[in-house]
Formats: C-alpha cells, structure tokens, sequence
C-alpha cells in the first residue's frame, strides 16, 4: 500500500477517534456508566471506554499539566505532561521503553485502566518530547504498518 494513503487513513482514523471521543465525553452525563469519571483531582476510566490516542488528544487539547498513568496487565505506563505537551513518558513491561518510544508503545495499548492527576510539572524536566499531533500520527502509522505486516505473514 501507498505510505502516503497509509499516512492518510491514519490521520482519518484519528480524527474519527477524536470525533468519538468528544461524543462520549459531552454525553457522560446522561449514561448509567460514563466512560470518563472526573473528580476534583483528575480523571479515570478505560482504554475499552477512550483509546490511547484520544485520551492524549483531550490531555493535550484541554492543556492540562500532571501525570496520565496507564495500567494495562503487566504493562504500567506514565506520561508527564505541561499545559497539554507531553514532557516525558515511561512505560515498563517485559522491557522499559522511554520517550517518544514509550508514547507509542502505550498507544498500542486497546485494554486497560487510566487516570490523570492534575499536579505541578517543574521547568527542570525539560521541554516536550515532541509534538502530539506528530506523535499520533506516527503511532498510528506503526500500527498500521504492523497490522499489514502480520496479516501478509502466510
């Protein structure tokens, strides 16, 4: 397949998961079980409820600054973000990965729990990791590239 059509059904399905996000999210109230519980402190749920990459999306489009902490098996995952950009991440499984490696790693994920918790992010910690459209697209585009590549394996 064209890497440029790959590039675009990756950007789609991103903004079909951001479109879907916003739904669930201004409709919370009015389900039995919202997919999205806040508190005074942050917010939690589920990767079944919000993907990865939408929950990165609203972290950094509301510009909110704490921790977002995923737990998905043996997988924990941390992301350290500063009014919406993400400053650094960590992910320990099998092997520890970090930074922009980290943050695609956790993308991937499509089972388990999260929260963010609102706190203070030091100036010390350095500037972002880089961009978060930049770094969903390209997590989008490795899974795509991974799912073509197991489904052609005979």
């Amino acid at each position: 397949m064209d890497p440029s059509l790959l590039l675009v059904a990756g950007l789609c399905a991103l903004l079909l998961l951001i479109g879907f996000l916003v739904g669930r999210v201004s409709k919370k109230t009015q389900s039995a079980v919202p997919p999205l519980i806040q508190s005074e402190r942050g917010f939690r749920g589920s990767l079944t409820d919000i993907p990865m990459a939408s929950l990165i999306n609203l972290v950094a489009g509301e510009r909110k600054t704490g921790m977002l902490r995923v737990v998905a098996g043996l997988t924990v995952g941390h992301i350290l973000c500063r009014n919406g950009q993400i400053i650094s991440a960590h992910v320990e499984v099998h092997q520890i990965s970090e930074g922009v490696e980290a943050v695609y790693d956790l993308v991937r994920l499509e089972r388990g729990d999260f929260d963010f918790e609102p706190r203070p992010v030091g100036e010390g910690l350095g500037e972002s990791i880089g961009d978060v459209t930049h770094l969903l697209m390209e997590a989008v585009r490795r899974i795509d590239e991974e799912r073509e590549r197991t489904t052609r394996r005979p």
